[in-house]
C-alpha cells in the first residue's frame, strides 16, 4: 500500500465531524471528501465536476475502496 489512509483518516477526523447534507442525506465521509479533493487537483476539475465524475465513473468510485 502506498498511502496509509487510516493515518490520514485519523487526522481528518480531528477536524471534520460528519453530519448531514443540506437535503438531509448523510454527508460524505471526511476521507472520501479528501480523496475527491485530490482527484480535483490532479485532474483540474471543479468540485461539481469531481462529484459528477465520481457518481458517473466506476473507476473513480472504486478509488474510494482502494486500501
Amino acid at each position: 500500500m502506498l498511502i496509509d489512509w487510516s493515518e490520514v483518516e485519523k487526522e481528518i477526523k480531528k477536524v471534520y465531524k460528519r453530519g448531514h447534507s443540506v437535503d438531509g442525506r448523510p454527508a460524505y465521509s471526511g476521507l472520501l471528501l479528501f480523496k475527491m479533493l485530490l482527484l480535483g487537483i490532479w485532474y483540474g476539475l471543479s468540485d461539481e465536476k469531481v462529484e459528477e465524475s465520481v457518481n458517473d465513473s466506476l473507476s473513480m468510485m472504486q478509488w474510494d475502496k482502494i486500501g
